[in-house]
């Protein structure tokens, strides 16, 4: 399946939680409400695809100017800031789909 595919799915993972809080509190989803999970459930997904590429050093490749014909050097420095950066995406993806099934 294509990353399109899996953050779809991601989204609707997200999404039907909110739904079935909805349902169980007996209150009418939201369309912002359920936008906003699902766009966190593709963060999240994002979120830990990140570090994955930059512990792998697949990074390097995707952020290389090929119309410059430069590539960056990224060092082990700069990939442990994207792992946290990735992770804190996941974090914020993590608590606004809670937010949502808490409210």
């Amino acid at each position: 399946m294509s990353m399109l595919g899996w953050a779809i799915v991601a989204g609707l993972f997200c999404t039907v939680p909110y739904l079935f809080v909805s349902w169980r509190k007996k209150r009418r989803p939201l369309l912002p409400h359920g936008i906003e999970a699902f766009m966190s459930g593709i963060g999240l997904l994002g979120g830990l695809k990140i570090p994955w590429l930059a512990i792998n050093g697949e990074i390097q490749q995707l952020i290389s100017t090929k119309a410059m014909g430069v590539a960056p050097n990224i060092s082990s420095e700069d990939v442990v800031y994207f792992a946290i950066r990735g992770f804190a995406l996941s974090w914020l993806s993590i608590e606004t789909i809670w937010k949502r099934c808490l409210d």
